[in-house]
């Protein structure tokens, strides 16, 4: 707690880069993650941390659309996909996790972001998820001035 307590207080990015490479929680690394600026050290913790916590806090900050393209089609830990779902712009990379990530909620995520209404339709027909389904068609709705 003592830990988690100063870590929350510090600014100094030395020191808060020393802790994401050194300290044994998951949770601590996480928090300092959140107040890292240094985008090479975000992307390393992104793609190599051992937690998923601290993986996803790394992703937030995050700018580069290769690397949070790269996290969301190939981290083993959904929220921590969806994080870099959230940041991604790329249509085609949407419709692909839309289409093809295991769980529903990254789906679902990809699903708010895509504009495409053959695509859109096509989820709905297709997706075993039925939020997903209904997400898809009322997105459809919507962009067709259904609604």
């Amino acid at each position: 707690m003592v830990r988690l307590d100063a870590v929350k207080k510090l600014d100094d990015q030395e020191i808060l880069i020393e802790i994401v490479k050194n300290e044994p929680s998951g949770h601590i690394r996480a928090i300092a993650a959140s107040k890292i600026t240094d985008q090479n050290i975000l992307i390393d913790m992104a793609k190599n941390d051992e937690n998923a916590d601290a993986r996803g806090a790394a992703v937030k900050k995050i700018n580069d659309q290769n690397v949070l393209i790269d996290v969301a089609k190939n981290d083993e830990d959904a929220q921590t996909r969806l994080k870099a779902v959230e940041k991604i712009n790329d249509q085609n990379v949407l419709i692909d996790i839309a289409r093809n990530d295991s769980a529903p909620i990254v789906r679902f995520e990809a699903i708010q972001k895509i504009s495409d209404v053959d695509v859109l339709e096509e989820i709905y027909r297709r997706d075993s998820d039925h939020v997903n389904r209904q997400s898809a068609i009322s997105k459809v709705h919507k962009i067709k001035g259904l609604t």
